[in-house]
Formats: C-alpha cells, structure tokens, sequence
C-alpha cells in the first residue's frame, strides 16, 4: 500500500512540475515574438519598383516560435514630369530574422496609369498596358529607435516574361543613359527607410 501512495505521489508531483514549466516558459515564448507585436511599417523606397521613388505600407506576419516571416506591402509611385505616371506597386516577401536584420527573397508587381500631355489625345487618361512582375532579394535592418533601413535587388529580364512590355518599364528607369532598350537582364537596385509599429 505505501509503495502505490508512493508512486502516486511522484506522479503527481512530476504533472505538477511539468504544469508549473510550461506556464513559466509561455510568458518567455510571447516576449520573443516581438515582430508580431509590431508588422507595421510605413516607408520611403527611392528607385526600386517604383522605378524613381514611392511611399508604401507593410503588413509583416511572424510564424509562431520561428525565425521565417512573410509580409505583403503596397504603395504608390507617382511621376509628375513627363511622361506622368501613377504606379501602384505590390510586394510579397518571404524573410528569416536572425537579430536585428532579415534577409529574404520576394515577388514584385507593378501596374498603373500614365499620362503624356505632349501627344494627342492631350488630356486622355490611359491604363498603362507596362505592367512588370519580377523577383527580388533584400535586406533588412531594424535599428533600437524602430526606423528600418532596407536594401533589394530587382531582377528584371525580357526572357521571363515574354507577354509583357518589360522594355518600356526599363525605358522608364530614371537613368536614360544605361541604354536600356538592348538589355535582356537587369539587376535593379532599391533602397528605403522606414518605421515600424
């Protein structure tokens, strides 16, 4: 009889340790997630898909007890000279954090409206037909004041998509010395800033 009181009160005493770990760990888990508790971020993104500058949100999703996010972004990349433009570009991210930084790989789309005031019709309002979707890598980092300083690498290419007007997207590169009509790939930086909450 002493033997199974015994052996009962072990067992108890190892369901209750084992409780008591597992409410004390729970608390430790939740504080390391700290980019669930904060996937919004505003930012300026010079050159990038917005081909000269444009101004996005993102929306980051952090996978419980794991390094591996995603987010999706979209924005707005207006252009007032000519030829007048108002792109509207998307973003889909896959990254791993490992500190203050991430580095991942996504997925860019691009399409909008354009405007050239000097060709007939003058004032008509065209769909731009130059909608583009390409690959990128990035790079992120996230400073103690929550501003995040993020770097990527565009990969455009006429040979993956031959159904869309890539060249005219590359024509409207800000740099209109780079020759960019006889390009068959093109490695396109963008840099931005932003803050997160």
């Amino acid at each position: 009889m002493k033997r199974v009181i015994e052996l009962t009160t072990i067992a108890n005493t190892k369901i209750l340790i084992f409780v008591l770990l597992f409410v004390c760990l729970q608390p430790t888990v939740s504080a390391q997630d700290t980019i669930a508790k904060k996937p919004n971020t505003i930012y300026i993104e010079g050159l990038g898909i917005g081909l000269r500058y444009s101004i996005n949100y993102e929306r980051q999703f952090q996978i419980k007890e794991s390094n591996w996010g995603f987010s999706l972004s979209g924005g707005v990349a207006p252009n007032f000279v000519e030829p007048i433009y108002l792109y509207f570009p998307l973003r889909f991210d896959i990254d791993y954090q490992f500190g203050n930084s991430k580095a991942g790989i996504g997925f860019n789309y691009m399409w909008g409206f354009y405007w050239y005031r000097a060709y007939p019709p003058y004032n008509d309002l065209i769909r731009s037909r130059d909608f583009v979707a390409f690959p990128k890598i990035k790079y992120q980092y996230l400073f103690r004041n929550r501003f995040l300083l993020t770097g990527e690498l565009n990969m455009i290419s006429e040979k993956w998509q031959p159904h869309q007007n890539v060249i005219s997207y590359l024509v409207d590169l800000p740099f209109g010395k780079l020759e960019l009509y006889q390009k068959q790939f093109v490695a396109w930086p963008g840099i931005s800033i932003g803050y997160t909450f």
